[in-house]
């Protein structure tokens, strides 16, 4: 039923400027609709069971030779991101880089309504929120990956308090303010239910409002799930854990055990005795004051058993001591999986009452501790499916579950706020529930997956709810029993989570990326009120749908771009112009790729196990052809036509694989040429495309590596026959672990750089060969990460345009660092040049606009000037002659013209000097030579003659003489 009020309203709103006219015309325009519907229903329904793959994805890249990662690593590197560096810097007028700029994005628009909700604008993950005990405007929030964010003006205006080098990593899994002083404020780090599940640097604290911060290490290693503070003491409970996860090796979920901690006034954070070992602890609540005036601590949690399944737990201790399991419905966990969660709110006006969301047996519970019985409130008013008997609202239970308590003014009832997918409430102690986020619905409220929610001590009606589309808000009216929304469509904090990016070559505010949750956003600098803020990136549309992935601008055709989805490739010739509306566009093109739900077999994925994000590449002129891996290799030949069909290399003779063209997985030393050291890696059959490359200077020649180390290159690519393509391995000598992105010299195909993952691996992540046809001879690569700066996966490099041999960046898991002598040091330039401490997974660098654009996963994305001008020189000579002698302008560019060429427009026409209006540099050149003639003049006159190129105007002047 609720695919159909979907589908209505999509439709409605796809149909709405059809006119009454032949019917042939209705029916085809009705069956285009449908197609463009299609995949938001079932990718995102499907996409839900995909997470795994999103998970493995993270994890694969970081593991080292041994199979393992070592998550220790990261406080070293975060240290190292942290510190202050500048980078060597050549000779020359090369301008040091920095400071980087925050470019959003902003004002972000949904794609579609179901699951993002009915309006702009959308963000990325909040995991906690949290009120100043005083005001009504002032909140907090924590995020997966951008750190703390406060506001003063009611959610209008945002300060992220976490962007500087005391904060160790931006990845929060809760925030609580202490009701008794408004200035004292914790938030737990680490990311349990997200990637970043397996490490925490501890606990911030501030005592001045988040104006400064300071580390509290005592609970480090284990990541925050939920937090709360005992009103009346200023006591902090908190649980951590290492959530469920779908371990790719052992084909089974997994999850690792946390610790429950208190922390008392002046004391450190300790761990109460008389709680069970060995349990995953996921939700904690404290409750209402007894006639003791002494308050029960809840914690609930899954006790492993170290099988494969558990227990459910809830435990409760009179002002956090004499712990009692009060045994919980629902408890016997057979095997882990998607809905292994658990979480607790007792109320905070009514002594006796306790609230649990079971996501083991998708349950709701209320606990009335007098009596000492559980009583089951999933009335049939609660959401459940999407489609009849599929439970569709529980169905990832162990990423978004929460279960939180407020009460009416005066205290006579309890409101509960139930999140899953959707975001439900009930104000009779569950006797019947409202859907009040709708998320998959034709109207929805809010974006799907909800993670927190939070009340006012000030007024118990206003309460905040984080999802993975942002901050948003209810309030309860008492009076109507119904609850409106608060916070939907005005600003958020900007904590994108972009898995990969792209910018056009000639505007570096020519942006897209592919996001969790939130499609792929794109902005062209257009101009708004939020310019303030981010000024010429003020707002941002949306294309795609679902989970973004591998995007890319064509350098040639600045309006043709690409974005993936999980389960399809979109594409634009306009620059997603009434596609980013919702409207729909003939020139906004599907390409039906190989990982689509209705491939061969009939299954979603099954055609091609992918990696959920995958890699891909374009052909540096042109566009025409594009190239994407998942677990194997593909190529689309667009042509003249705006949509067409992936074909697959699976040929045996392509050297990729067997026959079916499915790569060959290394399992270590697995001949001389390619041994490698250390041990092998244990597993088989689970490697898959991370990234490929197309040369910039020679479309016939493209590189691919993979999850479990190869790299491979055919220089035939462009064969008519994809049976004829030959693939060679050249990955001799490289450390066995991922090989997450590779780069090719802009005019010199042969020339490679590599950047491997892993974690606590040293001094090997950044790989040079200078010449890949020598690799079987005595020129193997070069290892230049010699300095071991920020020993975590690196994810992604990108060469300097005007120096590719000497200067390039790297992204990492921590931040960015920089080399200018090839590797023989490093800086970092994160902390140092206003770059939190964040993950960055794409850099894309631009010679055309002196530009260095990072794509975070937690942060959006950043821009950093990288040098001083397009234009180095820009002249006359003679610059002084008599009118009607000849001259010569000479224009000379900072760096050889990009692979599509270079064309500097000069102005203004005059009668003087007649320059040309456009001057083309070919590809690789640096300077146009132009003899020009003159005028003769009957007085001295100075003409000025303007030269723009990349954003930037250079001027210079020539005088004529009678």
């Amino acid at each position: 039923m609720k695919q159909t009020f979907a589908l209505i309203s999509f439709l409605a709103a796809t149909l709405a400027p059809m006119q009454v006219g032949a019917q042939t015309d209705s029916l085809q325009q009705f069956a285009d609709a449908l197609q463009k519907l299609t995949p938001f229903l079932k990718v995102e329904k499907e996409e839900k069971g995909e997470y795994e793959k999103a998970f493995n994805d993270y994890y694969v890249r970081r593991i080292n030779q041994n199979g393992l990662a070592d998550w220790g690593a990261y406080a070293t590197a975060f240290r190292q991101a942290s510190a202050k560096g500048v980078p060597r810097a050549p000779g020359g007028s090369y301008k040091r880089v920095g400071p980087w700029k925050e470019l959003g994005p902003w004002n972000l628009d949904i794609p579609y309504k179901p699951y993002y909700g009915s309006s702009r604008p959308t963000t990325g993950r909040i995991t906690a929120a949290a009120w100043d005990p005083t005001s009504l405007t002032t909140y907090y929030v924590s995020s997966a990956g951008g750190g703390v964010w406060k506001t003063t003006d009611d959610g209008a205006n945002w300060s992220p308090l976490s962007d500087t080098a005391t904060w160790p990593h931006l990845q929060v899994g809760g925030i609580v303010v202490d009701p008794r002083d408004k200035n004292k404020i914790y938030a737990g780090l680490g990311d349990s239910r997200g990637f970043f599940r397996f490490y925490s640097s501890g606990v911030m604290e501030s005592t001045d409002a988040g104006a400064t911060w300071t580390l509290n290490a005592t609970p480090a290693g284990n990541p925050t799930t939920r937090m709360a503070i005992d009103p009346s003491k200023g006591n902090v409970l908190m649980t951590t854990g290492k959530s469920v996860y779908y371990d790719l090796y052992s084909a089974s979920y997994k999850a690792e055990a946390g610790k429950v901690y208190i922390k008392k006034p002046g004391g450190n954070y300790v761990e109460p005795a008389g709680l069970p070992a060995n349990t995953l602890w996921l939700g904690c609540s404290i409750g209402a004051k007894d006639r003791n005036l002494k308050r029960t601590y809840y914690v609930a949690g899954l006790q492993l058993d170290g099988a494969g399944g558990g227990t459910m737990q809830v435990w409760a201790g009179k002002d956090g001591d004499n712990w009692q399991n009060l045994n919980v419905p629902g408890a016997a966990v057979a095997a882990l999986g998607p809905s292994s969660g658990i979480d607790i709110s007792a109320s905070p006006a009514n002594v006796n009452n306790v609230y649990v969301v079971n996501g083991n047996n998708r349950r709701v519970y209320r606990f009335d501790l007098a009596a000492a019985t559980w009583n089951d409130i999933t009335t049939p008013t609660f959401p459940v499916d999407l489609s009849p008997g599929d439970s569709y609202n529980w169905s990832q239970a162990n990423y978004d579950i929460h279960i939180s308590c407020s009460y009416t003014p005066g205290g006579n009832r309890d409101v509960l706020y139930c999140g899953l997918i959707t975001f439900a409430s009930s104000d009779d102690e569950g006797a019947t529930w409202t859907d009040i986020g709708q998320t998959y619905m034709a109207a929805p409220m809010t974006h799907n997956d909800q993670h927190c929610a939070a009340y006012s001590p000030l007024d118990p009606s206003w309460v905040l709810f984080g999802n993975d589309g942002g901050v948003f808000g209810v309030k309860y009216n008492k009076t109507t029993r119904s609850w409106s929304s608060v916070l939907n469509g005005i600003n958020h904090p900007n904590v994108a989570q972009f898995f990969h990016g792209a910018v056009a070559m000639n505007s570096k505010d020519n942006v897209i990326g592919g996001t969790q949750d939130n499609a792929s956003p794109r902005s062209f600098g257009a101009s708004s009120p939020n310019d303030a803020m981010a000024p010429s990136l003020g707002n941002w549309n949306n294309c795609g749908g679902g989970d973004g992935g591998w995007s890319a601008v064509d350098g040639s055709a600045a309006l043709t771009s690409y974005t993936a989805e999980t389960g399809e490739l979109w594409g634009t010739t306009d620059g997603w112009t009434i596609r980013a509306t919702g409207n729909g566009n003939a020139s906004v093109f599907p390409i039906r790729t190989p990982f689509w739900p209705d491939g061969p077999g009939g299954n979603f994925l099954s055609y091609d196990s992918n990696s959920f994000v995958g890699a891909g590449s374009l052909t540096h002129t042109g566009a025409t052809l594009y190239y994407a891996g998942y677990r194997y290799l593909f190529r689309y030949s667009r042509g003249n036509a705006l949509d067409g069909n992936f074909s697959r290399f699976d040929n045996s003779a392509s050297g990729i694989g067997g026959g079916d063209g499915r790569p060959r997985y290394r399992m270590g030393t697995d001949d001389a040429l390619y041994q490698s050291s250390g041990t092998s890696l244990p597993r088989t059959n689970i490697g898959f495309i991370t990234t490929v490359c197309v040369a910039p200077s020679d479309p016939a020649t493209v590189y691919v590596g993979t999850s479990d180390g190869y790299v491979w290159v055919t220089r035939n690519a462009t064969n008519a026959s994809l049976h004829g393509v030959t693939f060679t391995r050249i990955d001799r000598n490289l450390p066995l672990r991922s090989i997450n992105e590779i780069v090719v010299h802009p005019f010199d195909s042969e020339k490679v750089w590599v950047v491997l993952g892993g974690t606590g691996d040293t001094k090997d992540y950044v790989w040079h060969c200078p010449d890949t046809r020598t690799l079987f001879g005595s020129a193997p690569w070069i290892n230049l990460d010699s300095q071991g700066l920020f020993p975590v996966c690196h994810n992604t490099i990108a060469l300097d345009p005007k120096r590719p041999l000497s200067t390039f960046y790297v992204g990492t898991d921590v931040g960015v660092k920089m080399t200018t002598d090839a590797g023989a040091t490093w800086s970092s330039i994160t902390t140092s040049a206003s770059l939190p401490n964040v993950q960055v997974n794409k850099l894309a660098a631009s010679g055309c606009t002196s530009s260095l654009t990072a794509f975070t996963f937690g942060r959006g994305a950043w821009q950093m000037p990288v040098d001083n001008a397009a234009i180095q020189g820009f002249g006359f000579s003679p610059s002084t002659l008599k009118g009607g002698d000849g001259t010569t302008l000479r224009i000379v560019l900072w760096a050889p013209a990009p692979i599509f060429g270079a064309t500097i427009a000069l102005s203004p026409p005059n009668p003087y000097v007649p320059v040309p209006g456009l001057v083309f540099i070919p590809p690789g050149m640096q300077e146009a030579v132009l003899p020009l003639g003159t005028t003769p003049v009957l007085a001295p006159t100075v003409v000025s003659i303007t030269a723009s190129y990349a954003g930037e105007s250079r001027v210079t002047p020539i005088t004529l003489l009678p």
